[in-house]
């Protein structure tokens, strides 16, 4: 069992440096680009992309998490799964190029035609990556995922703002994506010696269990991109360009732990489902960490939206302030309940995500409807505050029942954490409306460094404090923390 821990903390380090590493490229990349291009350029990328993922969800069938949780991997399974992910994105292509003139006139903007036919093709390439690729995640090799990633997003984010640069409009974006699309297709042939096969022999077995993926898929799609549909048709590109790069800014430091932790744990909750005291020993340590960690940003975000807007996206952005202080507690609640996802799916139960995820999509829709067309990015963004808020409980509770979690074990987790963020809150506010930092520019670079400082460094203390105060109970991620300061200083 010891062996196994250090052997997923490894992996779990990879797989945070994977996802870090990508949001650091993502967030410098778009400070930059929002520098260079206009919110408008942003909007019709956001509008283009929306279809596009729209597309691409009717041909995700979910095959590599059904190649992950197989326990008996013949090669007949991967070959199969390659032959249809192959046949889908051929598919997709075509859609694509024939819906580009449809969508266009939808919205009025004859520009996105010969997007749709760049990003069609992408999308056709980007079917024949190497589904031999998935031992990295099944075998906790994430350290090849590494080499496979990075680099192409690189190469994506240097070919996206050479191109801001020189040729100033949206064309950067979308061949920025091509060619990061196409760089990871040329890697995972290059870091993987399976060469795949065209299959169908278990083709049968490989849809039974990725019928509930397909589902689960298109609902997150609604979830994730339905805002950039319905605000760009009721309230035009400029509205869904900031509510785009909102989200994105917004969501970026704390949402995006989980998708890391997940893919990390998932292969871990696997090997353990059948243990149900380790399983929720298990889950308890990662929903621990993430609140530690995703809570402060999230509160951090809010306080500051007014200085971090004009330093990093600019003064053409004011308008994302307001979006980007209700949006990052959407990122919060959504942080605080992804990991759910990894259980239901260890535990052999998708229809579970389905019904959750069903349950979201009835109430965002109807919000967005209603709110959107009054609001507009604001309304978006009040849509899926309230949508989170009211089914993050049902959530939360429904994988505290299946791994015989109480509600006061559960709720205890998040109270440190709370505190501590709200403590700093105050100390942030109280720093922001007095005039201590007049002798730096109030949007300054320096300002917002030292704020970020202050905040992290009263957050610690205060977490710590309380930790100390409580007894010192627990392997929690205070006592980790804790655990380095203290062995730092033991060898020095």
């Amino acid at each position: 069992m010891m062996e196994w821990k250090k052997e997923l903390a490894k992996s779990g380090a990879w797989v945070l440096s994977i996802s870090h590493t990508i949001k650091v490229l993502s967030f410098l990349s778009t400070i930059v680009l929002a520098r260079l291009l206009s919110p408008a350029d942003f909007g019709i990328v956001a509008m283009a992309t929306a279809v596009v993922t729209l597309v691409e969800m009717l041909g995700d069938f979910g095959f590599h998490v059904y190649l992950v949780q197989k326990k008996d991997l013949q090669r007949q399974d991967l070959d199969t799964a390659w032959t249809f992910q192959v046949l889908l994105a051929v598919g997709e292509g075509l859609i694509l190029l024939g819906c580009g003139p449809l969508v266009g006139n939808f919205y009025g903007e004859p520009r996105l035609v010969p997007v749709f036919y760049a990003l069609g093709a992408t999308v056709f390439l980007g079917g024949f990556r190497n589904v031999g690729i998935v031992a990295f995640q099944k075998e906790l090799k994430f350290h090849l995922e590494f080499f496979l990633r990075i680099p192409s997003k690189l190469i994506g984010v240097v070919t996206a703002v050479g191109l801001a640069y020189t040729m100033g409009n949206y064309w950067a974006l979308i061949l920025g994506i091509s060619s990061q699309r196409i760089t990871e297709v040329a890697a995972s042939y290059f870091l993987c010696p399976y060469r795949p096969r065209v299959s169908f022999q278990k083709t049968g077995e490989l849809f039974r269990f990725s019928k509930w993926l397909y589902l689960n898929t298109t609902f997150s799609f609604l979830l994730q991109r339905s805002p950039d549909l319905i605000v760009g048709k009721l309230a035009g590109q400029d509205a869904v360009g900031l509510f785009s790069v909102s989200y994105s800014v917004a969501t970026l430091p704390t949402s995006e732990f989980v998708d890391p932790i997940a893919r990390a744990t998932f292969p871990a909750y696997v090997k353990l489902r059948h243990d149900l005291k380790a399983l929720r020993d298990g889950y308890l340590k990662v929903l621990s960490l993430v609140a530690f960690l995703s809570i402060p940003m999230g509160v951090g975000i809010a306080v500051l939206a007014d200085s971090i807007v004009p330093v990093l996206l600019g003064p053409k952005w004011l308008s994302a302030v307001q979006l980007l202080q209700f949006l990052t507690f959407v990122g919060i609640l959504k942080t605080l309940q992804g990991n759910a996802a990894s259980i239901f799916l260890a535990q052999g139960r998708p229809w579970a995500i389905t019904a959750l995820w069903g349950l979201k999509i009835c109430l965002l829709l109807p919000a967005l409807g209603i709110l959107c067309p009054r609001l507009g990015a604001l309304g978006a963004a009040w849509a899926f505050v309230l949508t989170e808020a009211l089914v993050g409980p049902v959530v939360l509770g429904y994988v505290f029942k299946s791994l015989s979690i109480s509600w006061r074990s559960g709720m205890q987790v998040f109270a440190r954490p709370s505190v501590a963020a709200l403590c700093m809150y105050v100390v942030l506010a109280g720093i922001n409306s007095s005039r201590i930092l007049d002798p730096f520019p109030r949007a300054g670079f320096i300002a917002l460094m030292t704020l970020v400082f202050i905040g992290a460094v009263s957050y610690l203390v205060i977490c710590l404090g309380l930790w100390a105060f409580l007894g010192r109970r627990g392997s929690t991620p205070e006592s980790w923390f804790w655990g380095v300061v203290r062995n730092l200083f033991v060898h020095r």
